[in-house]
């Protein structure tokens, strides 16, 4: 579009329509860079108002007239001081002046006000226009046949975004920034939108009986009666509590999700390297903790029950890794079973030698059948080893795929786990003592490559 038609097109929006410097600039955002809305808006309200004057002086009255209605202050300024007419600035017809210099830096204040106590380093500006704004502007565009502007919720955000930089010293982020501030015009808010904060770390679980959620009593689900002493509580006690806690506590933040790459039993102990875990905190108001202090202080809370490696940052992305990867990975176990009679040697060595690389079908066991849907699962057993420590006990090591359910491995679970130790041993068992003993690290994103066809 050429330089003329841009003011011929300008000329007649502006004898039709009211419109601030930044609407009008906007319909024309496409056309060059380097120039805010409100400068190209108001670059071109000078054009037209220097045309407004002859070489021989006279002045096109109803030009001056169209400027002075949208705000322009040479034309409000010429009229004045020259008596010509009476003529008062009007509302911008598209944005209500909501884009006016002042306007932004209300909001701008305002802004500023609601983040006081916020730690964060990058933000980013969103908002919410009247429908009624949208549609006043899609209607000028329209009638005009306008193809060079862009939306006004963009330049809300920018308009802000600038000032709200400059002022904060912080960075503009439009990727995962630390905080979303939402302007809402419809109800007049002003919303943040605080990106969780997300801690990665490893525990080990060293004393049996504790749950890694906390359970809340099926009968009051929560609320308290006789049956969990009005606690409203299965156990008093959770692995997620010792851990997200103190984090939460530190983070200043509303609340919290525990994120387990998969989890033992409660009779089960996991020891070795420990299983990861990612505490998600929601609105953190303090994004810079102490983490080494953090674990000095869960591990002294849980008092040799639950231990924390390490705690580290990291995102959201590994939630859900971890959360798919502890489906593949492998898994260590070591289970001390018991039998009802005794068990050969050699046949023993025959299970070492049959579980190799050995593809178990596995439907849900019954003991979880009320919580889990029923289903067939195909996992790995990579290895097994035993050791015997007395005519009816033996000590198993056993290396499989993550989420096969290791006990029912053991039992056969009445033929629901198929093959199992059952199965190739033809000896019932009595008990099994389980612990884990080793979790394959399942950040390691090479490991998807290697595992998953």
């Amino acid at each position: 579009m050429k330089n003329e038609e841009v003011i011929e097109k300008a000329m007649s929006i502006l004898s039709k329509y009211s419109l601030c410097d930044s609407c009008l600039g906007r319909q024309f955002a496409l056309l060059g860079s380097g120039l805010s809305n409100r400068e190209r808006g108001k670059a071109i309200k000078i054009v037209i108002f220097m045309k407004s004057f002859s070489v021989t002086g006279t002045i096109d009255s109803e030009t001056l007239r169209y400027l002075c209605e949208s705000g322009f202050k040479p034309a409000i300024t010429i009229i004045e001081s020259r008596r010509l007419f009476e003529c008062k600035a009007k509302s911008c017809y598209i944005c209500g002046n909501i884009l006016s210099e002042k306007s932004i830096l209300e909001i701008v204040e305002k802004i500023e006000k609601k983040l006081e106590g916020l730690d964060f380093e990058s933000f980013k500006v969103g908002c919410r226009v009247n429908p009624d704004v949208l549609e006043r502007e899609e209607n000028i565009r329209s009638y005009f046949k306008l193809e060079y502007g862009e939306s006004i919720k963009s330049d809300i955000n920018r308009e802000i975004g600038k000032k709200l930089q400059k002022r904060l010293g912080k960075t503009y982020l439009l990727e995962n920034p630390d905080v979303t501030i939402i302007v809402d015009f419809i109800k007049d808010i002003i919303e943040l939108e605080i990106r969780p904060l997300c801690v990665y770390g490893r525990y080990r679980k060293l004393t049996r009986g504790i749950p890694q959620n906390v359970w809340y009593c099926p009968v009051c689900r929560g609320r308290g009666c006789d049956k969990c002493n009005n606690t409203g509580r299965l156990y008093q006690e959770s692995i997620e509590e010792y851990i997200a806690l103190p984090i939460l506590s530190a983070a200043n933040g509303s609340d919290y999700k525990f994120h387990g790459a998969g989890r033992e039993d409660i009779d089960v102990l996991t020891l070795g390297n420990g299983r990861p875990f990612v505490v998600e905190i929601k609105n953190p108001r303090v994004r810079k903790i102490n983490l080494e202090k953090i674990v000095n202080e869960i591990n002294e809370k849980a008092s040799g029950k639950v231990e924390v490696l390490f705690l580290k940052y990291t995102d959201r992305k590994t939630i859900r890794r971890i959360k798919r990867l502890a489906e593949i990975s492998a898994k260590t176990y070591r289970a001390v079973v018991t039998f009802e009679d005794k068990i050969c040697t050699e046949k023993l060595k025959e299970l070492e030698e049959f579980f190799k690389n050995r593809v178990v079908n596995q439907r849900t066991p019954k003991r979880v059948l009320h919580r889990r849907s029923d289903k067939l699962r195909k996992k790995t057993v990579f290895e097994v080893g035993a050791k015997k420590l007395n005519d009816n006990k033996v000590e198993f090591t056993i290396k499989c795929q993550g989420g096969l359910y290791v006990k029912e491995l053991i039992t056969g679970d009445e033929g629901r786990t198929n093959p199992s130790f059952y199965d190739f041993l033809k000896v019932k068992v009595r008990s099994i003592v389980l612990d884990v003993i080793n979790i394959e690290d399942v950040t390691d994103l090479s490991f998807i490559k290697s595992n998953v066809a």
